[in-house]
């Protein structure tokens, strides 16, 4: 169902600001954003993350979870920004497979935008869009570029998971004009809270020396509990 993409509106609205959290820009402390990812697939760890949770804290939402659009309404009624995550092809490609309609490189850029389409109608009501699996897409900035050209279209952002240092994310989205954001460090599942929490204190550190930081964090009850 075509009507439920995102566009940008006639009077130029976008998605990355229509739906995005109010702050207070006058203040002018150091900040620090956190996004959660790959919420929708486990209900318990979903539902602590959206409940418990503190609004400024951003949820991603897999494309593979089910009803992801019905994920992100809870989200955002409770403050959450959102973001949507689709599979893209990773770097252990075949042997790590993101799932059904995943973005290949192997893939011409009309059957990308295509996949890329049916992952957008599954949401509503998010900023932008990220891939936890896209380590090899990302790194590969002519098959990358198109995609990112169509979300920026549609009125939204890219998260750069970062996951690599290979990633081009970024750079690519900024060529092009595109709202960006890029994981500055990484929560990791498996993760002790005493290491949690040093990610977390790196985080700040960073955030007083340059004014923000971004940090990516993967769903798992500790992670959110610790949070």
């Amino acid at each position: 169902d075509n009507a439920t993409i995102p566009i940008t509106a006639a009077d130029g609205q976008r998605a990355f600001k229509v739906y995005a959290r109010v702050y207070d820009k006058t203040d002018s402390r150091p900040r620090i954003a956190v996004i959660v990812a790959e919420l929708g697939l486990s209900q318990g760890v979903s539902q602590a993350a959206i409940n418990d949770l503190p609004g400024p804290i951003t949820l991603a939402f897999s494309n593979n979870s089910r009803e992801p659009d019905a994920w992100m309404a809870r989200a955002r009624s409770l403050g959450h920004e959102t973001l949507l995550s689709i599979p893209m092809e990773p770097l252990d490609f075949p042997m790590s497979d993101p799932g059904p309609n995943t973005l290949l490189l192997h893939n011409n850029n009309d059957e990308n935008k295509a996949l890329l389409l049916k992952h957008l109608v599954n949401g509503k009501g998010y900023i932008g869009v990220t891939s936890l699996s896209g380590t090899r897409m990302s790194a590969t900035p002519e098959k990358l570029k198109p995609v990112l050209e169509e979300i920026n279209k549609r009125g939204m952002m890219w998260f750069d998971t970062n996951l690599t240092p290979l990633s081009t994310g970024a750079q690519v989205a900024a060529e092009i004009g595109m709202s960006v954001a890029k994981s500055d460090a990484h929560v990791e599942d498996g993760m002790s809270a005493a290491a949690i929490l040093r990610v977390l204190e790196e985080a700040e550190n960073a955030a007083a020396k340059t004014g923000s930081a971004v940090v990516l964090a993967d769903a798992s009850p500790l992670c959110v509990s610790t949070l």
